[in-house]
């Protein structure tokens, strides 16, 4: 059933579009501004939602998103709220007050090969459907690979595919894999072609205090074992392999934000960067 108009007249709505020449990590490190800011055209058909991801528009290949956002003058809570007692239009009720609705669409650059963009599937079948989005953020022209608008250096396009190794395992979804002839990504950086079908994931528990322990758990990195190679993954941190550091004894832990595996005697910590390969730091005997 339809509302009636009344209900309808205090709904403000407004959509502007944003165009970058340049794809979203350099335009966000870069600092730069759209070259054009327009409104959003008017919809053909209220009821088909804007698409997002790759699109070519004029030859060109963008990455599209969209972000929306409704308020109202009298939402919200805290000091600033105080204010709203204040005001008589506050008291009507909610359906009564007028309510904002900004939606902000953006196209980044990515490539000026419109003719021939590809999108990307994996072979694999019933995915999930954290999965499909995940397949979904690649894409390919004649001659690159791209996830999420950015180019993936030295990725072959012929052989490029994704692939989901550990199935429907939750603790991955933060994490993507693709494969070519001569390279492994994971989150679109390149480390070596290790075969995931015999990495073995390792226990990092927690040695701080239970507190301490809750409040960083969504941090925990993964840290895999293939044959006597390390695999670190850390959100926010380059994918790493560290060959020939594991032992048949290795054992990993974490105590707040820092994570340690020790190995043949020794204890490393890893020194983990943001987007940059994690190092290993040995600490001193206890």
């Amino acid at each position: 059933m339809t509302a009636p108009p009344a209900a309808q007249a205090f709904e403000r709505h407004t959509c502007t579009e944003k165009w970058y020449d340049g794809n979203i990590h350099d335009s966000i490190r870069d600092r730069r501004v759209p070259y054009k800011t327009q409104d959003c055209p008017a919809p053909k058909d209220s009821e088909t939602p804007i698409p997002t991801g790759y699109q070519v528009i004029d030859g060109r290949i963008f990455y599209v998103t969209s972000s929306s956002n409704r308020y109202n003058d009298c939402g919200g809570t805290g000091v600033g709220s105080l204010g709203k007692i204040l005001m008589p239009k506050c008291y009507m009720p909610d359906k009564l007050q007028t309510h904002e609705n900004v939606e902000e669409r953006t196209f980044w650059l990515v490539s000026e090969d419109g003719a021939h963009l590809r999108t990307l599937a994996s072979s694999q079948t019933n995915l999930t459907p954290v999965q499909r989005r995940s397949a979904a953020s690649y894409a390919m022209d004649s001659t690159s690979v791209y996830l999420d608008s950015e180019k993936i250096n030295g990725a072959d396009p012929e052989s490029f595919e994704v692939i989901f190794p550990f199935e429907d395992d939750t603790r991955l979804d933060r994490f993507s894999f693709a494969r070519d002839r001569q390279h492994l990504f994971i989150n679109g950086a390149p480390v070596p072609l290790l075969d995931l079908a015999q990495l073995k994931w390792l226990p990092v528990p927690c040695t701080g205090e239970k507190m301490e322990c809750d409040n960083t758990q969504y941090s925990a990195p993964m840290i895999g074992k293939v044959g006597r190679d390390i695999l670190y993954l850390d959100y926010g941190t380059s994918p790493t392999v560290f060959p020939s550091l594991a032992t048949p004894d290795v054992e990993c832990s974490r105590k707040g934000f820092k994570n340690y595996c020790a190995s043949a005697g020794k204890r490393y910590l890893f020194d983990a960067g943001v987007m940059t390969p994690a190092t290993l730091v040995v600490q001193p005997a206890e």
